[in-house]
C-alpha cells in the first residue's frame, strides 16, 4: 500500500467528518410524539448533555460528542488512540437507535422516539468517517514503520 497519499486521505475523512457534523446541527435529528415534534440536531446536542446529567444510561449516546471532537484532533497526533475513541463514538452513536425515550423539556419528561431524521444520520455518518480517517491514519504509520 502506497503511503504517501494516506495521509492526504485521512484529511479528507476528517474534513468530511466536522461537515457532516456541522450539518447535522441545524437538520432535524429525530421526532417523537406524533411525528411533528422533531429535534434539530443543535437542540438534541445541549439536551443530550441535560438527559446524561438525569439518567445517565438514556443520555449515553451523547458521549459521542466528545470522543468524536476528541478523536478527529488525535487523528494527526495519536492515530492509534483516535482508532479507539471514534469507534466508541461511532458505538454510543448507534446505541440511540436503541433508545426508548428522550428528554423533550426541562421538566425531564421523556417521550418516544418515532423516527430518525438527516441529521441523525449525518451524526452517524461523522463518527464512520472519523473512524475510517483514523484508520487510514494508523494504517499509514504501521506501513512507514515495517518499511
Amino acid at each position: 500500500m502506497e503511503t504517501s497519499g494516506s495521509p492526504k486521505w485521512a484529511q479528507v475523512c476528517v474534513s468530511a467528518s466536522v461537515i457532516c457534523y456541522l450539518a447535522s446541527l441545524p437538520s432535524n435529528a429525530y421526532c417523537m410524539g406524533r411525528g411533528t415534534d422533531c429535534s434539530v440536531g443543535f437542540m438534541a446536542l445541549i439536551f443530550g448533555g441535560f438527559q446524561l446529567a438525569t439518567d445517565p444510561l438514556a443520555g449515553f449516546p451523547w458521549l459521542a460528542n466528545p470522543l468524536l471532537i476528541i478523536g478527529w484532533f488525535l487523528v494527526f497526533f495519536s492515530p492509534r488512540r483516535a482508532v479507539f475513541l471514534t469507534a466508541g463514538s461511532l458505538l454510543c452513536a448507534l446505541m440511540f437507535l436503541g433508545t426508548p425515550g428522550v428528554m423533550s423539556d426541562e421538566g425531564g419528561a421523556q417521550h418516544q422516539v418515532n423516527s430518525f431524521e438527516i441529521g441523525y444520520w449525518l451524526w452517524l455518518a461523522s463518527c464512520a468517517l472519523a473512524l475510517l480517517a483514523a484508520s487510514i491514519a494508523t494504517n499509514a504509520i504501521t506501513s512507514l514503520k515495517s518499511a
